[in-house]
């Protein structure tokens, strides 16, 4: 679990393509000191729980799946992207934001940017699926950021649910260089999601 508060932005410095059909990164990052992290330690990169199998001098090494190449948009990440990440919540860890599982539910589209004071406003497309999830002033994770939901414009808008969301800090993390018409990994509401499947 993670708390949808970006710790730091690393980089990919190698993906390596396998014959099965899933890669492998090379992970670098500064901000995460390599001797607290172990094998098998869970992370989250730009919004995707994935499990490190190898430490390296300057961050780790980690395997992607093909379901997660299917349902997130790490298929289109390369060496040299910057990336969010998030060490997994402890026991004894402040919370600080959301619940976030790192199990991206689909894939959300940017539809518009504007500044709103000192924040960002973002006006973002989430998939049909995932609309139910998402209640005004509830929480949503786009690229590993727990963002709160302005408001929700429509509940179905065509075949995908609409929605508007605000980031309090620009430059924290990868979201505030997100652009109109960029693709989002998008989480929702581990809360909501629990409640929804009582209710089914």
């Amino acid at each position: 679990m993670f708390t949808g508060i970006v710790r730091t932005v690393g980089r990919i410095d190698e993906r390596i393509e396998h014959a099965a059909g899933d890669v492998s990164f090379a992970v670098a990052t500064a901000a995460i000191d390599p001797a607290g992290i172990a094998v098998g330690d869970s992370i989250c990169v730009s919004g995707a729980c994935l499990t490190a199998v190898e430490v390296t001098p300057v961050g780790f090494r980690t395997d992607v799946s093909a379901e997660s190449l299917a349902r997130t948009m790490l298929h289109g990440f390369a060496a040299g992207r910057r990336v969010n990440l998030e060490t997994a919540l402890k026991p004894d860890t402040s919370l600080g934001g959301h619940l976030v599982s790192g199990h991206v539910d689909g894939v959300a589209e940017v539809l518009a940017r504007r500044g709103d004071a000192r924040s960002v406003r973002f006006e973002i497309r989430a998939p049909e699926v995932l609309a139910r999830y998402i209640a005004e002033k509830g929480s949503v994770c786009i690229d590993g950021v727990s963002l709160v939901s302005g408001c929700v414009k429509a509940r179905v808008f065509g075949e995908q649910g609409c929605l508007l969301l605000a980031v309090a800090d620009a430059d924290g993390a990868q979201n505030g260089g997100s652009v109109s018409g960029q693709r989002s990994a998008c989480c929702a509401s581990v809360v909501m999601e629990s409640r929804w499947g009582w209710l089914a």
